[in-house]
């Protein structure tokens, strides 16, 4: 008995000094994650590079992160200016969404039912210029990288991911693939959509901290907006300019399919269009304020029109509530989910578009509208207003939408106007803009000054 008991004791104290040494070890992986963490976020000045010697060779850049396909196009007009521009989809990390695969913007797909907006519906081929690195994350925790920098490890193809990128001259990144840049040591641009600056650097996790220091570690910084230098001197970011975001105003161009506007007219019964393909996002979109504008138009007797809006975001249901509840169901009408070329075919069907009426800023979805000839009604908050229907209110919008009935040659003059401006303001030329911002980055210098176009 007394044998048993010392080898039990013996068992039991062997066991605890193991659970003991492994939970010693986790502690240390730990502090010694932070410090190198610490570290590395507390030296997050901007790199100091040699310029490089291309002998005439064209620029290679690498763009990542392709919300809404906006690099995409990027990628396209670089390219038609003489750089290699390719994008590169980091897969399921941060380009997985279908409205930021470059085949929406090619094939006819309409997606009525929203369990299937996923890529499975796309078949075309992937283009040339774009390059797909897979991966699967098991978690977006980031961890020690096996050579002693801090990354994530845990998301499956990380090297793959940085090896792509190092394969470039100069890098354009947005989003989670900022705090990815630093680690390629090659010079690289920032260019924010909107979230990854105003929401991602903030915050105390290690997610936050890597990607302030991947802004302050970039070599510059491009703005198309004007919500960013607000953030850019929170977080003590120089060197940035204010180039506008490009427009393929051949691609988007005035069309004409009288057949197709026909259709939608007989099949919804009225005389005029107006179409809202804006996520249902209250907060920014105002999907709310556009309903109570209809409500107001019923209410003053108004008729002959209907409102086409999708039916995905998060506040779809809400708005559907509010349109029995405001009793103006013969008012509006639903279309399903649409890839850019079907997008294309409503734009020109529309006797006026509406977008967003709380950011007092247009976006991607207003410019290509307007690159149409298309009449946009919006929110824009700055003195240089582009040739739109500016409104806030749902009673401002109502009397935007009033205006529009009424006034259809103005209408046509409007959506002229606006095709211009998008065109001198958003289409080829710009391209030269960031042609000469790779160029002074790669020649070391700072980023030509370019004043805020807002």
């Amino acid at each position: 008995m007394g044998r048993l008991i010392s080898r039990i004791r013996k068992l039991l104290t062997g066991n605890l000094e193991q659970r003991l040494q492994s939970e010693f070890d986790e502690c240390r992986q730990k502090l010694e994650h932070e410090a190198a963490l610490t570290a590395y976020c507390s030296a997050s000045n901007r790199q100091l590079l040699e310029p490089l010697n291309r002998d005439g060779a064209p620029i290679r850049v690498g763009l990542t992160m392709n919300l809404a396909n906006n690099f995409f196009h990027l990628a396209n007009g670089l390219r038609a200016a003489g750089v290699e521009a390719d994008l590169i989809l980091y897969r399921s990390a941060f380009d997985n969404s279908l409205l930021g695969d470059p085949r929406w913007e090619i094939e006819e797909v309409e997606v009525t039912d929203l369990d299937q907006l996923d890529l499975g519906v796309l078949s075309s081929p992937i283009p040339p210029h774009v390059r797909e690195i897979e991966a699967e994350p098991d978690n977006p925790q980031y961890e020690p990288h096996p050579s002693g920098k801090v990354l994530l490890s845990s998301w499956k193809n990380a090297e793959k991911f940085i090896a792509c990128l190092q394969q470039y001259d100069i890098l354009i990144v947005s989003g989670p693939s900022v705090a990815f840049a630093p680690f390629t040591g090659k010079p690289y641009i920032t260019f924010p959509f909107g979230g990854d600056l105003m929401v991602y650097p903030f915050g105390d996790d290690h997610f936050a901290r890597l990607q302030a220091a991947g802004w302050r570690r970039a070599n510059g910084h491009i703005f198309s907006g004007g919500f960013e230098t607000k953030y850019a001197d929170i977080l003590g970011l120089g060197n940035y300019t204010h180039i506008p975001h490009y427009i393929d105003t051949e691609l988007y161009r005035p069309t004409e399919d009288e057949k197709f506007r026909r259709q939608l007219l007989k099949e919804h019964d009225c005389d005029k269009l107006f179409f809202m393909p804006s996520r249902h996002h209250w907060p920014i979109k105002c999907q709310d304020r556009v309903l109570q504008a209809i409500a107001n138009l019923k209410d003053r007797g108004r008729t002959g029109f209907k409102v086409l809006l999708t039916t995905w975001g998060d506040d779809f249901g809400r708005s559907c509530a509010l349109i029995k509840e405001l009793g103006i169901d013969d008012y509006c009408a639903f279309v399903p989910t649409m890839s850019k070329p079907v997008l294309r075919k409503y734009f020109a069907a529309a006797d006026l578009v509406l977008d967003q009426f709380a950011l007092g800023e247009y976006g991607t979805l207003t410019l290509e509208a307007m690159a149409m000839a298309r009449p946009v009604m919006l929110h824009y908050k700055f003195d240089d207003a582009p040739p739109i229907l500016n409104a806030a209110t749902s009673e401002q919008i109502a009397e935007g939408l009033e205006f529009a009935l009424d006034n259809p040659q103005k209408m046509v003059e409007l959506g002229k106007r606006a095709r211009e401006w998008v065109v001198k303001t958003h289409g080829p030329d710009v391209i030269n803009k960031y042609v000469a911002a790779l160029e002074a980055t790669l020649e070391g210098d700072i980023l030509p000054a370019c004043p805020p176009f807002m």
